[in-house]
């Protein structure tokens, strides 16, 4: 697969309700990602593992990353952290 350059945009943190188990309390990750030819992209990932920032934070960020990495996007994952 060809990798394809994208730089990260707006990284949105928060919690509130599941959009996928209507009711329930989750951390999301929200990430837009703009491609080298202009166009942007949006990532989401939730995760019921509410506890510590730094737990949630992780595994969101890892969930979004391999969305990421399956589409082809070459980004530094380190940029989540910055």
């Amino acid at each position: 697969m060809e990798k394809i350059e994208a730089k990260l945009g707006g990284i949105y943190y928060g919690g509130g309700e599941s959009r996928i188990f209507l009711g329930g309390a989750v951390d999301y990750l929200y990430v837009t990602v703009t491609l080298n030819d202009g166009e942007e992209v949006g990532y989401y990932a939730e995760t019921a593992e509410i506890g510590t920032v730094d737990g949630s934070y992780d595994i969101l960020v890892d969930d979004v990353y391999l969305q990421m990495c399956e589409h082809g996007l070459e980004i530094d994952k380190s940029e989540f952290y910055n």
